[in-house]
């Protein structure tokens, strides 16, 4: 008879335990830790300086980190836009101006597609009362993608008829797992706290909003002059290659337009006040959509965000009527001097470079719209258009634009160079 062979089943299964049991231990662990370092900036249980107080990873995940936050602050008020929002911005200080909670969900490169939805999503809170939305001309091309490489449309709820519901279970949990428990968390955590010292490290406040820590060391290196020929060579070169239109595509299939209508319906439905304004890009900007033959592309988009909201103010004539300010006009601020190329000692106090202003006029642009201040003399710098007055600002923008090409000698030569070289095909070169 053959010796019992003993049995080893309990064994191995003991030791799958405890194996199971390290590598819960391993996650809880890691989930801790990327809770209490929070390298996103998601729930800013605790924040130390020296630690955690800066977030210079948040550029890594902006469109997760901007989904979530929005619901944990239950903000009263929200900023929409993109990068020009997120960096003009300081939702912190506006909420002191405001009364209530303000949250900056600007997005940087967001297309009117996702600030809809990104809109749907803070609505959900059930909080948000009023809703400030930054029409930028270039995030209504629907020659681009309707959506960036970051966005998850899944991770963001939706309205359906009077419902809203929330992000799919799915998604919702692929970025528990990604922010939480997983490797790559860690390494943002760790890198958090490495470099809590770093003085070009960038950041995001409670709020949303990007202080450009980092742009100080870009622009005294290079000086402002540098940097708007470097960007207005790369907009001219973008602008030169992709068409432009607002029509739909294999990629909008309802075109872009109908975005803007939908948050127009979104906020009257949910009784959410809406204040629209176009951004206030630097007269280098406008003189590139004129080199790029799209001004009169410009002037109908204009034509058609103001149609838009009239026919709302038909539909809804017992509501306030929804204003639409438009800052993209030759201004006091938008004509700025640029310093020459090789001055690295003049700092504007308006822009980081033509399409991205400063803090200072995000400043001047709620004092405007809200005349937060009885003293603030806005000087020109912004107006409310509708049906009634659009065709004569129009056409007031062409004896200005003149005025400022004829006051600019210097800088126009600037400019006219760039646009030859992109006659002569110079597309791949900088300035």
């Amino acid at each position: 008879m053959e010796p019992k062979q003993p049995d080893n089943s309990f064994a191995f299964a003991r030791y799958g335990v405890r194996v199971m049991a390290v590598f819960a231990g391993i996650l809880a662990a890691a989930g801790l830790v990327n809770l209490v370092i929070d390298p996103y900036g998601i729930h800013r249980i605790v924040s130390i300086a020296g630690i955690n107080a800066i977030k210079p990873v948040a550029d890594t995940n902006i469109s997760l980190i901007k989904a979530y936050q929005v619901r944990n602050l239950a903000p009263q008020v929200i900023l929409l836009g993109n990068s020009r929002v997120e960096s003009g911005f300081d939702a912190g200080l506006l909420s002191e101006q405001f009364g209530g909670v303000v949250y900056n969900n600007a997005l940087p490169g967001a297309t009117i597609y996702e600030q809809w939805r990104y809109l749907e999503n803070a609505a959900a809170v059930g909080s948000v009362d009023h809703a400030v939305v930054a029409l930028d001309f270039l995030s209504f091309n629907t020659a681009r993608p309707r959506v960036n490489p970051t966005f998850v449309d899944g991770r963001l709820s939706r309205m359906t008829g009077d419902v809203m519901s929330r992000g799919t279970v799915h998604d919702t949990a692929q970025d528990i797992i990604s922010v939480y428990f997983s490797l790559d968390g860690l390494q943002r955590s760790l890198e958090t706290v490495l470099r809590q010292d770093d003085p070009r490290a960038g950041t995001r406040t409670p709020f949303g909003f990007n202080p450009v820590i980092e742009s100080p060391y870009y622009w005294d290196r290079l000086g402002y002059g540098n940097i708007f020929e470097r960007k207005t060579w790369s907009l001219l070169q973008r602008l030169h290659r992709r068409d432009f239109s607002f029509a739909p595509t294999a990629r909008w299939p309802e075109g872009s337009l109908t975005y803007l209508e939908r948050i127009i319906s979104l906020c009257r439905r949910e009784g959410i006040r809406l204040d629209l304004f176009i951004h206030p890009y630097h007269g280098w900007m406008l003189e590139s959509f004129h080199t790029a033959g799209l001004w009169p592309v410009f002037e109908d988009w204009k034509r058609a965000v103001v149609a838009l909201v009239a026919a709302d103010d038909v539909l809804n004539g017992s509501l306030p009527p929804i204003p639409v300010w438009d800052f993209a006009t030759y201004n006091r601020v938008t004509e700025e001097p640029v310093p020459p190329d090789g001055d690295v000692d003049t700092v504007m106090a308006y822009y980081w470079e033509l399409s991205h202003y400063k803090e200072s006029v995000g400043t001047e642009i709620a004092l405007r719209m809200y005349s937060m201040d009885p003293d603030y003399m806005p000087d020109g710098f912004g107006q409310q258009i509708t049906l009634a007055n659009l065709e004569e600002v129009l056409a007031e923008e062409m004896y200005a634009r003149a005025a400022y090409r004829t006051n600019r000698p210097e800088e126009m030569a600037r400019l006219r160079a760039m646009a030859e070289r992109l006659d002569d095909g110079a597309l791949g070169e900088r300035p």
